[in-house]
């Protein structure tokens, strides 16, 4: 499991109970194998579009988040399980804590001592071609290092995509970079 970072304390954000009971049956094989299936029909698409967006989300290091800040942790901020009280909320309460632009939090939050805050969404360290898989990775953000370049340059940093190696062994490295690499 990656190390997080918990706002809550000086310490690393564990799975919780339920991740960690999903986590133990994934890996000993009870799911269902429907990868590459096509959606069930009748899933009404509200829900599903909940789903989704809940799924990617990297969970409970909320603040700061790279999906919504602090006030998810709030009783105070929900009507009932799961609705925000738009009584109690003002438009944009959800997301203010969040730094705008978006790259800058981005960037600012990779990892930092062996932990990091978002491992799901974003890479901190990749292997530029299948040839260099074993040796030391590189910096996914190389030649980005203020929050102007990262607003600039975000969609010229490369894609993590799964290659096979001469073993034929699937390994995941960065392809369709477009900026330069930075000079020694």
């Amino acid at each position: 499991m990656p190390r997080l970072n918990d706002h809550t304390q000086r310490n690393v954000l564990p799975p919780s109970a339920t991740q960690y009971e999903i986590l133990s049956r994934w890996a000993a094989g009870s799911f269902v194998a429907d990868w590459g299936q096509d959606a069930d029909a009748g899933e009404l698409l509200p829900d599903a579009l909940d789903r989704v967006a809940l799924q990617a989300g990297s969970g409970g290091a909320f603040f700061p988040g790279i999906e919504t800040g602090a006030v998810v942790t709030e009783k105070a901020s929900y009507s009932e399980p799961f609705r925000f009280d738009a009584d109690t909320l003002a438009p944009g309460a959800v997301t203010e804590s969040c730094a705008v632009p978006w790259q800058a939090d981005f960037l600012a939050c990779r990892e930092q001592n062996g932990r990091g805050w978002w491992p799901s969404q974003r890479p901190d360290h990749v292997y530029r071609d299948v040839a260099e898989v074993g040796a030391d990775q590189v910096d996914w953000v190389r030649g980005i290092s203020t929050v102007a370049e990262m607003v600039d340059n975000w969609d010229q940093l490369g894609i993590v995509v799964e290659k096979t190696d001469p073993s034929s062994k699937s390994v995941f490295v960065e392809t369709q970079r477009r900026l330069p690499e930075p000079q020694d």
